[in-house]
């Protein structure tokens, strides 16, 4: 394989946290939204 560990963290860490903001986002505008009604 031609990855190393530095390379595999960041392939693997990097999504995941876009993927963590995403939803506190997505989360936080449904709330403000649900409030708003």
């Amino acid at each position: 394989m031609g990855f190393n560990l530095e390379q595999l963290a960041t392939f693997l860490f990097l999504p995941a946290e876009h993927v963590l903001f995403t939803i506190r986002y997505l989360a936080f505008v449904h709330v403000i939204g649900l409030c708003d009604d």
